[in-house]
């Protein structure tokens, strides 16, 4: 059996230490926060180590469940924190986010776990809509990460990875900090994801399902739908959005499958009073990922307030139903108006550069993002061109892991027109200073470099040369340059105004706001 000290010597954190985590400086609080973020950057995984995971799925709820034992998170304790799970190809973070906004409007303590984070790790457990504070942080992850460390030595057993470790934090943090309501997104899927260690969810939601790490959920949408609707549960309500055919198919048959309480889709957002509801996220795509959360809210309080909830699955059919529409009380009004996430149709303006910044990553959210750039880029521009400026539009584009960019690509350069397209990998500086929240072990820099020029080649052949294009080394590469260019004096010798999008990857969005000064206080 090993001693304590021993485990925190061994780990680089003394007991003294551990001991003074509740009266730290705002420099100490630094240093222990990037100490924490970089042990829990050692539970990342390789790729093999990932693939052969992802092979083998089925066994992975066994695993969390004996994690949340280690850690001694019973599922008595999971259940009192009153859970909206959700899942979704697209739009699922900013169907999270809108719930959690309304839940808090309406005077509830909030708990939201989410992924992938933008500048900082804690960014993705937020106690009332503010990411966890650096103390608090710290504080969680030690408690955590001593027990599950002092058990795996005890028993010869392992460490859960990255996710999965953060998935038992949240749930560490907010039954700690007695939240009233926990709204958890799903990472992957849904049917082997993490999170999908909860077992008596209030209420689940899904979000638009479409085309999306295919490798792992499968390569048609009615197997994706499969692994999506596998966070529905016995006895419990569950909302959808309107989906293709297909996807709605699976989802009804696997309801049944489960026995869900009620299945109902969203109806439009125009269908509530009062009329003209306004939206604090942009785009048209966002409306029914606001009547889908505005659903999920109704239904939580229809829950909580049922004293004796039925668990069990129902025996008779259940029926797919338009939700019904509802007056929304003023707390939800100023929940849906009030409501931020940042690196989803985002503007940041910046001297003579405008960024438009969206995630999108698949082809149904790279749709919607072009949509709402043009949009949004065209009323900017009229305002410009009447100061007699010269508006250059350029693209910031990287993709990872084993997507296609060429379908991302191919959507972009037929729906909107660039003057020139930079491409660059995921790597923030040449300097070697990244911070722990922006480091990635499961790959090297010579992989993002191949991948950014995998990227650049598409569409080079897309556009038959037609668009400009450069290879930077990394994203302040690409910063600097947008900067340069926006200072280059047309023949009236007036500066440029550059309209940048920046799209394809969460994690480039993510450092982009890094370098334009955002924290995770912004955030």
């Amino acid at each position: 059996m090993f001693h304590p000290k021993t485990l925190y010597q061994i780990y680089g954190i003394t007991v003294r230490r551990m001991a003074s985590y509740n009266a730290m400086s705002g420099s100490q609080a630094n240093h222990r926060y990037e100490e924490s973020i970089k042990t829990l950057n050692s539970l990342q995984s390789n790729p093999d180590v990932r693939s052969r995971a992802d092979a083998h799925p089925t066994g992975r709820r066994e695993k969390l469940d004996s994690f949340l034992k280690r850690a001694g998170i019973t599922h008595e304790d999971v259940n009192r924190l009153s859970i909206v799970h959700i899942t979704g190809t697209k739009g699922k973070g900013s169907i999270c986010a809108i719930c959690e906004s309304i839940l808090r409007h309406n005077n509830l303590k909030t708990g939201l776990f989410t992924s992938p984070h933008l500048v900082e790790v804690r960014e993705r457990i937020r106690l009332n809509g503010r990411p966890l504070a650096k103390d608090l942080f710290v504080k969680h992850f030690w408690t955590v990460y001593e027990k599950l460390k002092t058990s795996q030595l005890q028993q010869s057993d392992e460490m859960p990875g990255y996710f999965a470790f953060l998935t038992i934090m949240a749930m560490h943090v907010f039954i700690e900090e007695k939240v009233d309501v926990s709204v958890l997104e799903v990472g992957i899927g849904g049917q082997y994801d993490s999170t999908n260690v909860i077992r008596k969810p209030r209420v689940c939601g899904i979000g638009v399902i479409g085309y999306d790490h295919e490798s792992i959920l499968g390569t048609t949408l009615s197997q994706i739908a499969w692994q999506k609707a596998g966070i529905l549960k016995p006895g419990r309500p569950a909302v959808t959005v309107p989906q293709v055919d297909e996807a709605m198919e699976t989802i009804k048959q696997r309801a049944n499958e489960i026995g869900v309480k009620s299945l109902a889709v969203a109806p439009p957002l125009h269908t509530y009073k009062p009329e003209n509801i306004e939206l604090g996220l942009s785009g048209t795509h966002q409306t029914i990922n606001a009547s889908l959360a505005a659903q999920i809210c109704k239904l939580w309080f229809e829950e909580r307030e049922n004293s004796a909830p039925n668990d069990q699955s129902k025996a008779n059919k259940v029926e797919l139903q338009l939700g019904n529409t509802f007056e929304l009380t003023e707390p939800f009004i100023q929940g849906l108006k009030n409501v931020c996430w940042y690196g989803r149709s985002q503007i940041v303006r910046r001297d003579n550069v405008t960024y438009f910044l969206d995630g999108a990553h698949n082809t149904d959210s790279i749709k919607a993002a072009v949509a709402w750039y043009n949009t949004e880029a065209e009323r900017e521009m009229k305002a410009l061109i009447q100061t007699g400026r010269e508006v250059s539009r350029v693209l910031l584009f990287n993709v990872t892991g084993g997507r296609d960019p060429t379908p991302l690509l191919e959507i972009l350069s037929k729906s909107s027109h660039f003057d020139k397209a930079l491409f660059c990998p995921n790597i923030v500086s040449h300097i070697q200073d990244n911070r722990a929240d922006q480091t990635y072990h499961n790959v090297t820099p010579q992989m993002m470099r191949q991948k950014m020029s995998l990227n650049a080649q598409s569409w080079k052949e897309l556009q038959n040369n037609d668009t400009p294009y450069k290879e930077e080394n990394c994203i302040n590469c690409a910063i600097t340059r947008l900067e340069e260019y926006s200072r280059s004096k047309n023949s009236l010798n007036q500066e440029k105004h550059v309209f940048v999008l920046v799209t394809g990857s969460m994690h480039l969005v993510g450092d982009v706001l890094g370098l334009l000064g955002f924290t995770a206080e912004h955030l």
